[in-house]
């Protein structure tokens, strides 16, 4: 009998274990995930892991495991998405043509997707490669599907996560640039950067519902929390505008200073950066040619802040609790971290040298 029961113990245990590893990650429980700031660093083709807290850079990534030597600078990293494991980070590169996706713990490539398709398999009746030079790319809400604009070509392409392939093409027009879809998965949005418009898309189908053309290129843009309002950098437009996507129409214009040192260097790009702070009413628009960040209120629109930002910002963030923005500014290699309520300077990151940083992250990360 003793033996019996020690028998059944052992059975009731072993069971629990089993049940333990069915339903928990591998490896993986909430106290191995941690909050982090993760820049996406261009030509160096790196992560940066930035703790919040402290400020300090943890460690780098190489995101250019398979790197050429070549006789000028490339692009290696462009944008950055962290999945809800915490360690599979996603990024687009443009001089490979892929995306791939590398572990954050061990620093390996864990899958690459070669962006340069047959588009005859995409799109019926239109036989040509896609070049492929990937851009920015958003998840959809459920994290299954992933899109990416190609910027030197028609549209942005679709990958199902799970399998790590390309299933569908949205053809939206030359030159996508920034891609977003709505919380709901009903609507997928593409701004470009040749062809001057604004496209609108069925995420289920993959088909374009609307096009809005604008009188030059549309850069970042964000959807704010009133209805079908839009905050949208154009090309040319130093500040941005308020765009209501149902009637079309620009309901306000917003002039930020026009202070030029970087301006011949971009001729077509004044400002390129936006963030919305947790709460609503505060925008983060980076300056870039001319080296500041304003901070807006909104809906009044009124001037908070003018932050000196130098280096060329070009990409803006909010933190994981929507009280800072963060904002890379990608010739002095540093990320400044501003407070959205008081418009104060908080710190500045300093990378390596020749990083260009652009494109972030911020969310739990997997640190063990």
């Amino acid at each position: 009998m003793h033996t019996n029961a020690r028998l059944t113990s052992l059975r009731a245990k072993c069971l629990i274990f089993l049940f333990t590893l069915a339903v928990s990650p591998i490896g993986a429980t909430a106290a191995d995930l941690e909050n982090r700031l993760v820049v996406a660093n261009n030509m160096a083709g790196t992560l940066a892991i930035i703790n919040p807290e402290t400020w300090e850079i943890e460690r780098y990534i190489d995101v250019a495991t398979d790197r050429v030597a070549l006789p000028i600078p490339v692009p290696y990293a462009d944008d950055i998405i962290v999945l809800d494991d915490g360690d599979t980070a996603i990024i687009s590169r443009p001089f490979p043509r892929d995306v791939s996706a590398y572990s954050l713990t061990s620093g390996e490539l864990l899958w690459r997707i070669p962006t340069n398709e047959t588009l005859g398999k995409l799109v019926p009746g239109m036989e040509y490669p896609v070049v492929g030079r990937p851009d920015h790319m958003t998840l959809g809400p459920k994290g299954k599907r992933l899109y990416v604009s190609i910027l030197n070509e028609l549209g942005v392409v679709v990958i199902d996560i799970a399998s790590q392939t390309i299933i569908g093409f949205v053809l939206t027009g030359e030159g996508p640039h920034n891609v977003k879809i709505n919380s709901d998965n009903t609507r997928g949005y593409v701004g470009h950067v040749y062809g001057d418009r604004f496209t609108e898309f069925d995420p289920q189908t993959l088909q374009v519902v609307e096009q809005h053309e604008f009188v030059e290129g549309v850069r970042p843009f964000l959807k704010l929390p009133d209805g079908e309002k839009f905050a949208m950098q154009l090309d040319k437009l130093h500040g941005f505008i308020i765009y209501d996507v149902p009637t079309k129409t620009v309901l306000k214009t917003v002039h930020l200073p026009e202070i030029n040192p970087h301006q011949a260097d971009f001729p077509h790009t004044a400002h390129h950066g936006l963030a919305l702070s947790g709460s609503g009413d505060r925008l983060c628009v980076a300056g870039t040619v001319s080296d500041y960040t304003a901070i807006i209120d909104y809906p009044s629109l009124e001037r908070r802040a003018i932050v000196n930002t130098p280096g060329q910002p070009s990409w803006a963030i909010p933190s994981s609790d929507g009280k800072l923005c963060f904002v890379s500014a990608r010739k002095s290699d540093v990320v400044s971290v501003i407070d959205f309520d008081t418009g104060s300077l908080v710190s500045e990151i300093t990378l390596k040298k020749g990083s260009y940083p652009q494109r972030m992250w911020t969310g739990p990360v997997r640190i063990r």
